[in-house]
């Protein structure tokens, strides 16, 4: 009887120990499937733009790290996505790099090679060119607008604008010199949902006025005299010198309505110093501007602002700049500006069957190295002929609103 229970018992503890030695390898291939494998995650995304790819037809994104060597370039369809993302493994993953656009487009005919690289960009970062669609009312017909007897001085400079935000709202007038008057003429769209036009006219004498054209309908022949206008509430005098271009072009914003009008546009291919009058209107709580002069050859002055208009805007002396080393791998400067946000220097040339730019953007006291393009790209666009682009100009982004842009003369 006891023997028989001795085998029992035995019999017992022999299955008991099957028993957990199975629950350990049970356990063990349990903790072996939940070991996950080493994950992949973006360290740099690109958002595509409506300006960004306008007319492309090939887009790559290149990377480079900061001395130079060649990281990693995607191809870039924005038709089929609207981003793209470089991952790697965590340890991996550079913690600053140059990321450069090559964009291929046939806009005039001939190809167009753009090429704009942004240095010193972090782990992590994004580099978003999205942008808002652009809605327009539909247009319904057109009239025709004349506005006579404007103050000319025997040939000075006269201005016209008539824009209500809209696309198709836009009027080029014709022009006709009457002494020392001038007579300015037609047609303005009839949108759908904008039912009025702010019209401003720069004078022969320098003084800006204002009309609110709101009775017309399509069909119409309206004529207006210039005694008909009236003064701007408030004004903005910008005193700008002798130039080779000017432009400005300033509009009216209300935040409530979404309201959107042109209160002035003038551009010009050259004259003396003078001064320009910038109108405002107490009914918009914010203005856009946009002012641009070319002193010299060499110099461009630009500013721009969104909000409210600055008491004054001052044209900077040209500063110098010495150029020590023009290539694009290794291109170094020495300049007296200072305290600026970045430099975007550009490169370019054209031999009559294509036309190719290289742009560079980095902050200020940083020379980037800048790579290599990949053989691949290199041998499927025998075209590019990186060995002819010369340098041409730096802009300098001083703040959010002023651009000093220096040219090369030669």
């Amino acid at each position: 009887m006891k023997t028989y229970f001795s085998y029992f018992l035995i019999l017992i503890l022999t299955v008991q120990s099957c028993s957990k030695t199975e629950n350990a390898k049970d356990e063990v291939i349990e903790e072996e499937d939940i070991i996950e494998e080493p994950k992949l995650s973006a360290y740099f995304t690109l958002k595509t733009g409506c300006s960004l790819v306008l007319g492309s037809f090939d887009f790559w994104v290149i990377l480079h790290s900061t001395n130079g060597e060649l990281i990693d370039f995607k191809p870039f369809n924005y038709l089929l996505t609207e981003s793209l993302e470089f991952k790697a493994l965590e340890d991996a993953k550079p913690d600053k790099f140059t990321v450069t656009i090559l964009n291929i487009s046939s806009e005039s005919g001939n190809p167009e090679y753009s090429i704009s690289s942004f240095t010193q960009f972090n782990k992590g970062e994004v580099l978003d060119y999205s942008c808002e669609e652009i809605k327009t009312s539909t247009k319904t017909g057109t009239f025709n607008l004349v506005v006579r007897n404007i103050p000319n001085i025997n040939g000075g400079i006269t201005d016209f604008s008539a824009w209500n935000g809209e696309a198709s709202g836009l009027l080029t007038p014709g022009l006709i010199n009457e002494g020392s008057f001038v007579t300015y003429f037609g047609d303005l769209d009839v949108l759908e949902s904008k039912k009025d036009y702010i019209i401003s006219i720069r004078d022969g004498y320098g003084g800006s006025k204002y009309y609110v054209l709101s009775n017309y309908n399509s069909g119409d022949e309206i004529v207006l005299d210039y005694s008909d206008f009236s003064s701007f509430d408030k004004y903005l005098d910008i005193n700008f010198p002798l130039n080779y271009r000017l432009s400005f072009n300033l509009e009216g914003l209300t935040s409530e309505t979404n309201e959107v009008y042109a209160l002035g546009a003038i551009f010009s291919t050259g004259g003396p110093e003078g001064i320009l009058r910038a109108g405002q209107l107490d009914r918009f709580d914010s203005y856009r501007v946009r002012f641009t002069v070319k002193p010299t050859l060499e110099y461009e002055y630009q500013y721009k602002e969104f909000g409210q208009l600055p008491s004054e805007i001052v044209i900077p002396e040209k500063p110098s700049i010495i150029i020590e080393n023009s290539s694009i791998k290794n291109f170094k400067f020495t300049t007296e500006l200072s305290g600026y946000l970045h430099k975007t220097s550009f490169w370019t040339s054209f031999d009559g069957t294509a036309f190719r730019t290289w742009s560079i953007q980095s902050k200020e006291n940083y020379s980037p190295i800048i790579g290599d393009l990949p053989e691949e790209l290199l041998g499927q666009y025998p075209n590019l002929n990186l060995e002819d682009l010369s340098y041409s100009q730096t802009n300098f982004q001083l703040n959010d609103e002023e651009t000093i842009i220096l040219l090369n003369p030669n």
